[in-house]
């Protein structure tokens, strides 16, 4: 496995989840929603997540009625995501493994995801195989990673100079890099998306037309204008010039079928 930084990644992740004594809650919401808006049905849908750590999306997809394989080199990470799996009600299968190395037969899955994982590794095209190798003919690649363009990557390159980032090191991609990438590895891009304001404050101006809901503010706006204002916001972030520039993006590629 080619990781970048001078720290051990199995040492550095253990560490990390073993910090954690709640499962998350939450979920990637942009990254599910738009797996669930372009497969529309996940019912019996044989999906793997690769790099899980807590397992949060792939939870999220089990109770919308996928068979969910989550893959992590971590025994932290995956506690943690037992931990979810019992306190949910639903079944994954966890899978110690490693992302370079997956302990599947090829044409296994009829999707293959990761989120936040790619941007750990010096080259990830290796990684990249190994997710189409086990993906299914006429499956679905979905790549969530930082976007090169934002001020959280400012924000991530002075820790990592600084020494304090929290994975030593990392990189990120533009929405191109990132579709070119899928597009190198043998998968047509069919679909990308965009997530995440920072700072916080970004995402306190997106939501100023809730803000009287949210923290009891003096003033009041219509319902039918805070729709209206939610709708407009809603149809910018999914403008392909305007999600470009967010803190996150991902992009799904589908395997061909003439293999």
């Amino acid at each position: 496995m080619k990781h970048s930084g001078t720290c051990d990644p199995a040492k550095l992740w253990e560490q990390s989840w073993s910090r954690y004594v709640i499962s998350p809650k939450d979920y990637h919401e942009a990254l599910v929603a738009t797996l669930t808006q372009f497969i529309h049905s996940l019912e019996g849908k044989h999906i793997a997540e690769v790099g899980v750590g807590s397992a949060r999306d792939s939870l999220r997809l089990a109770e919308m009625g996928a068979r969910s394989v989550a893959i992590d080199l971590s025994r932290a990470g995956l506690n943690v995501a037992r931990q979810g799996m019992q306190k949910r009600g639903v079944k994954v299968h966890l899978v110690r493994g490693d992302a370079f190395r997956l302990p599947f037969a090829e044409d296994t899955f009829d999707v293959v995801f990761s989120q936040g994982l790619l941007e750990h590794f010096a080259d990830p095209v290796p990684a990249i195989l190994e997710q189409v190798r086990v993906l299914r003919p006429g499956g679905f690649l979905c790549v969530d990673v930082p976007q090169k363009w934002s001020l959280a990557r400012l924000n991530a390159w002075w820790h990592i100079r600084r020494g304090t980032w929290f994975a030593g090191w990392e990189t990120a991609y533009s929405l191109d890099e990132l579709e070119n990438l899928l597009v190198n590895n043998n998968l047509q891009v069919v679909t990308s998306y965009g997530w995440m304001y920072f700072p916080a404050l970004l995402y306190g101006v997106r939501n100023l037309h809730t803000l009287d809901e949210r923290h009891h503010m003096p003033f009041w706006i219509n319902r039918a204008l805070k729709e209206r204002i939610e709708s407009l916001w809603r149809w910018l972030e999914n403008q392909r010039w305007y999600y470009r520039w967010l803190a996150c993006i991902g992009a799904i590629g589908q395997k061909s079928t003439d293999t």
